[in-house]
């Protein structure tokens, strides 16, 4: 399986079984990085914390929820995965929706770092994506 194959069998096993299949696609040394200032905090390493931190983020907080990759796309750095979160909120059954892109590196088809962005620009930055005449 190549790395584009691998990173759509990541999210689809979490479309499908949520934290604990996703993590089955996961280096057990995962670095994931937040932008700073994130509430839960900027650095999650290894499995086992970064499965308690997405279980409080998502299955405690959430009934329901997708991931859609709306591309994939080999950068000098990394991958740049562009997706749309879609949930339900438990509290209000309120439906919540945002984009959010991911710079993955991968290591023998597992993702071993990832650098988590609101902001497509700032993901392409961290992604080494240069852009030309104004694009």
């Amino acid at each position: 399986m190549n790395d584009e194959e691998a990173i759509r069998t990541a999210v689809a096993a979490w479309n499908e079984g949520g934290v604990d299949a996703f993590l089955q696609h996961v280096s057990p040394g995962i670095e994931w990085r937040h932008p700073p200032g994130f509430p839960q905090g900027d650095v999650w390493r290894g499995r086992d914390e970064l499965r308690r931190e997405m279980q409080d983020q998502f299955e405690d907080l959430f009934s329901t929820g997708t991931v859609e990759v709306k591309a994939i796309e080999r950068a000098p750095e990394a991958w740049l995965v562009s997706t749309r979160h879609s949930v339900q909120a438990r509290s209000s059954g309120m439906d919540l929706w945002w984009d959010a892109f991911f710079v993955w590196t991968l290591e023998h088809g597992l993702i071993a770092r990832s650098l988590v962005f609101l902001n497509r620009g700032a993901a392409e930055r961290a992604a080494g994506v240069v852009k030309h005449g104004g694009d």
